[in-house]
């Protein structure tokens, strides 16, 4: 098993680097300084070395040096592999000191492991390549002095920028402090606070300052025992509290609705501290409770409009309903609707009826409005709905359901089919009253007999075509009445045809008599007689 000396000082680097060559099938040292590293090659030599540069007690490029004089070690490939000295006069130092390669850190593990796979191929069973003419003291200190100078100057370059870095994310997250609309909070897992931020004076109203509370017991923010002592179980427990409502009480007594989010941290002398943030929801909690009262109104009237109102989700299952719907469904409550399918209900036979003009309507974006369609009830009966159907939509205008409302016209329904019967019948009876008209006038004209009808309230009078005929009058300008009818009865007949007409209305019964008729047309010399009836 090919055998890999590592020489990295930062233990979790050392770590990955040795799982990484141990799960590729390498046998693995691993050293954490030069000195540690050369005690190792010699008790245990290696196939190949990887090495770091910048190292406690005695750095990577002390260490090939070192390595390259040992006459047992100078022959086993050196590979540098490092992060920090990574210009180009470090790479040609390290040629100069005999290694075979200088790899810059990071590398992807699949890149690393070809690389040290092709320095193995190259120089197994072989010696590795000797610098091209071995560095003498004065030059390799020389060398060595310079790259370390280069080091420290990238070292005071990466501490100026993270300084400059620091620096600017102190004064941004200054600005975050000192505008923060929450209360920042600092205390120990005592609950001895540490640290307020000024909007606690936001918070109190004027009635505090962070004067007031550091130093004193982290209790004096929470008004709610109880709902304090939740917020402690929950960073206890989790290691933190996520928007939890509390409250805090101000110098008068009045109280202020807080959500306050907390969380476990290491502080900068190492010890273990807690962080929480408390945030003013008045505003919230007033708007959530005209939330609940506008939800409680429209439940109200979901309840008591007189329709069948229900809700489906973009699947066709139901989200909710109101109770008259339930109870059509045979249930007795709106939740025991929630999560089913028109499959499941009375009216499974019209299951897919109904989701047909729910998917039209998903599909469409469209309303579909005064749906007349039958319904199975519990019981097995036959019901007719006026259903209408509209696409329920997000606060984006996103179709998630559809909304429905029906109302029962089974009786509308039945109404209206027995008018238009009672309508046929009525013509039916018409034309045939029309027949029997027709049959009449014409048995009037046969036999010469004429018939008049008396309005007993009006006392308007409708002569028949043969009536006109006898007392030779024109239908389309005589207009009949009773005394119009008397003035032409022969004048010794008047009074005793008025009197008869007379009893015929007090005794309810028909009136047939010969009367002389005085023709219009010769009042005084003409007597006939004709056959007069009133019904």
């Amino acid at each position: 098993m090919t055998h890999v000396l590592i020489v990295e000082d930062h233990e979790e680097n050392r770590n990955l680097l040795k799982m990484l060559l141990e799960a590729n099938g390498y046998r693995v040292t691993a050293a954490g300084d030069g000195l540690e590293a050369l005690a190792d090659a010699r008790r245990d030599p290696p196939d190949a070395i990887v090495s770091d540069v910048l190292m406690p007690k005695l750095d990577g490029f002390a260490l090939c040096r070192a390595w390259m004089q040992d006459a047992r070690l100078k022959d086993i490939p050196f590979i540098f592999y490092s992060a920090t000295n990574v210009r180009p006069d470090d790479e040609q130092f390290g040629a100069a000191l005999g290694a075979v390669r200088y790899l810059i850190k990071p590398l992807e593990a699949k890149v690393f492991l070809e690389e040290l796979r092709a320095v193995l191929r190259q120089w197994t069973g072989q010696s590795a390549p000797a610098a091209a003419s071995p560095l003498d003291e004065v030059t390799f200190h020389v060398l060595h002095e310079s790259a370390l100078a280069r080091k420290v100057e990238d070292k005071v370059a990466q501490l100026e920028a993270a300084n400059r870095k620091l620096q600017q994310s102190e004064e941004k997250y200054r600005r975050i402090y000192d505008n923060l609309q929450d209360v920042y909070v600092e205390a120990t897992l005592e609950g001895t606070v540490l640290e307020v931020s000024p909007q606690i004076e936001t918070l109190s109203g004027g009635q505090y300052k962070r004067e007031d509370f550091i130093g004193k017991s982290l209790k004096a923010f929470y008004a709610d025992p109880q709902r304090r002592e939740a917020i402690l179980l929950a960073i206890q427990q989790q290691g933190r509290a996520n928007d939890m409502e509390s409250t805090f009480r101000n110098r008068d007594g009045s109280l202020v609705s807080c959500s306050v989010s907390a969380t476990i941290v290491r502080g900068a002398d190492g010890e273990l501290r807690t962080v929480s943030t408390m945030r003013d929801i008045t505003e919230r909690k007033r708007a959530e409770e005209v939330l609940r009262e506008s939800r409680k109104l429209l439940q109200l009237v979901v309840e008591h409009v007189p329709a069948r109102i229900f809700w489906k989700d973009l699947d066709l299952r139901y989200l909710g309903c109101n109770t008259l719907f339930a109870k059509d469904a045979g249930h007795s409550r709106p939740d025991e609707l929630i999560g089913k399918t028109d499959f499941e209900m009375g009216w499974k036979h019209q299951a897919e009826l109904y989701r047909g003009d729910d998917k039209a309507v998903l599909e469409s974006g469209a309303p579909k409005l005064d749906i007349e369609e039958p319904q199975t009830t519990p019981d097995g009966n036959t019901i007719w709905l006026r259903t209408s159907k509209v696409p329920l939509r997000d606060k984006d205008n996103r179709i998630i359901g559809v909304l429905g409302l029906y109302q029962d016209v089974t009786e509308r329904k039945r109404a209206a089919e027995s008018l238009r019967t009672s309508e046929r019948e009525q013509r039916q009876l018409a034309e045939q009253l029309e027949i029997e008209r027709s049959r009449l006038v014409a048995a009037q004209l046969v036999a010469k007999i004429g018939s008049w009808e008396t309005d007993l309230t009006t006392m308007s009078v409708i002569w028949s075509d043969e009536t006109h005929r006898i007392y030779e009058t024109d239908p389309a300008i005589f207009c009949p009445t009773h005394q119009g009818f008397l003035k032409l009865i022969h004048p010794e007949d008047r009074k005793r045809v008025d009197e008869a007409f007379g009893r015929s209305l007090d005794q309810r019964r028909g009136l047939c008599d010969r009367a002389p008729v005085a023709h219009a047309r010769w009042p005084d010399q003409v007597r006939g007689r004709a056959l007069a009836g009133v019904f």
